[in-house]
């Protein structure tokens, strides 16, 4: 399953998965179905999608009806910043220990790009998130939230969703029957 959570840590919709194909092909029927649930219009929502990131081209094809915050998987190069232009960021995480929210000092920059891929065009917001000494790349198309919300939003969730599964232990689910191994000939 893919399990899509509020911003709280809940769980409100799950899809199962094929096997075959990674979440960024599920986003937009996803979407659909999220905006049925909350009878909502395109880009109503924000639509924050974690693990693994996606790419400029991928956000390109989703930005004219989703909007959303990802981490990016294309970007090579941090660009050159300058310590002076680095913006602290104080963001509240829910860890794996249910209700604990602990907060984290993280730093941030942004700046506007148009990306353009096969014809259609998108401005968004080119963020880079830096944690000590490792620097992550973010793109969003959401310009209504400033730099420290963009970025709390997107890391929140670390850990939060973890706690689903903590509540299914208590309730006797605790295995994960895709992890079974047969001996074969």
């Amino acid at each position: 399953y893919y399990f899509v959570h509020d911003e709280n840590g809940l769980p409100v919709y799950a899809t199962i998965c094929d096997g075959y194909r990674d979440m960024r092909h599920y986003i937009e029927e996803v979407d659909e179905k999220l905006r049925a649930i909350y009878r909502v219009g395109e880009k109503e929502l924000l639509e924050v999608f974690d693990r693994g990131g996606y790419s400029k081209s991928f956000c390109v094809g989703i930005a004219e009806t989703i909007r959303f915050i990802c981490w990016r998987s294309d970007a090579r190069e941090v660009p050159k910043i300058a310590a002076g232009e680095w913006v602290e960021v104080m963001v509240e995480r829910q860890p794996n220990d249910f209700g604990q929210v602990k907060r984290k000092r993280l730093e941030a920059w942004e700046r506007e790009k148009l990306f353009s891929v096969g014809g259609k065009k998108a401005k968004m917001r080119e963020i880079w998130v830096r944690d000590e000494n490792k620097v992550s790349p973010a793109l969003t198309n959401d310009f209504e939230r400033s730099l420290p919300e963009v970025v709390g939003a997107l890391t929140r969730r670390w850990g939060a969703p973890e706690n689903m599964f903590e509540e299914l232990k208590q309730h006797g689910t605790d295995r994960i029957h895709s992890y079974s191994t047969e001996l074969y000939s």
